[in-house]
């Protein structure tokens, strides 16, 4: 009963956009499961930027690939001390995954100067807290780098009901405990993994040499910024937030042009899953749905709000 086959889902390409397509795709699935078997669905894939340099124009479909042109713009014709030049890249990656992850920190007033120093501590580990000799020494090597000056308090205590010993920082209103719970959380154990890149930099301060003209930076942030920045250079970015943002040439150039889209042909496993998604989120047990947020919340970056 069909008249077209090629039904397209087209949305935004934000996050806003992708919640859109995963409803579209259960109501698919759930209520017109054979417009999928037979192949008639497809998502359009539009793009999130448009970059401009003299008489090159590109668009970009999503983050990752806006951060992969940057990073090898950025990237190109220096020399970066301690690190080989075929670890640039994965390295640069982690590190921007890094960065992010000191923001969501210092959001909950877990401030960058202190994360930053546990994500390399070396030998630190959450059985060694009961271990009064290691913790004392962690205390001290923080306290001498003066990472607890942003705070009104810190010190150490002791819990006698499990025999541990827990650092301890005190805002104006919040209070911190670093102990073998918080050390277990997914936040930190993904902060301790991304600190082996920032190891693989060297000691501070970090080198970079462009040319003849050697550059030195003290922070990672910094370095990152650094070659964003160079990254960026001499570019025009405009970000979609909407199709409705594109004007009719833009729209039927990128999204529209038969010759010159990208289509995703929905697949009924792809409906699947938006439908388990939907049902997980959206369901009345409480506790699979916990479990996503937990294992997925790193992974969140950029919500537009």
């Amino acid at each position: 009963k069909l008249r077209y086959h090629k039904i397209i889902i087209m949305t935004d390409a934000d996050v806003d956009g992708a919640h859109i397509t995963t409803l579209l795709l259960t109501y698919f699935f759930r209520y017109m499961k054979q417009i999928i078997e037979r192949g008639y669905l497809y998502i359009a894939k539009p793009p999130l930027y448009k970059i401009k340099k003299g008489k090159m124009e590109r668009y970009i479909h999503d983050e990752e690939e806006m951060e992969d042109f940057l990073l090898d713009s950025g990237l190109v014709d220096i020399k970066i001390d301690e690190l080989p030049e075929h670890r640039y890249k994965e390295v640069f990656k982690n590190l921007l995954a890094y960065d992010e992850l000191l923001n969501k920190f210092a959001r909950k007033g877990l401030y960058r100067p202190l994360m930053s120093e546990l994500a390399v501590y070396e030998g630190l580990n959450a059985s060694h807290f009961s271990k009064e000799g290691f913790v004392e020494d962690l205390f001290q090597h923080l306290k001498d780098l003066g990472v607890f000056d942003q705070y009104k308090d810190s010190k150490i205590e002791y819990n006698y009901e499990f025999d541990r010993y827990n650092v301890v920082v005190e805002s104006e209103t919040k209070r911190f405990v670093f102990n073998t719970e918080f050390m277990g959380t997914p936040e930190f154990k993904e902060l301790r993994r991304l600190g082996m890149f920032v190891n693989e930099l060297g000691r501070r301060p970090y080198k970079v040499t462009v040319a003849d003209d050697v550059k030195t930076f003290d922070t990672v942030k910094e370095l990152i910024t650094f070659i964003e920045e160079r990254g960026k250079k001499g570019l025009t970015i405009q970000r979609y937030k909407g199709l409705g943002e594109m004007n009719p040439e833009q729209l039927w150039e990128t999204t529209v042009d038969p010759e010159r889209r990208s289509l995703y042909q929905v697949k009924i496993e792809d409906a699947e899953a938006a439908d388990e998604l939907f049902s997980l989120l959206m369901g009345d047990i409480v506790a699979p749905r916990r479990e996503f947020i937990e294992e997925n919340a790193l992974k969140a970056k950029n919500i537009d709000i």
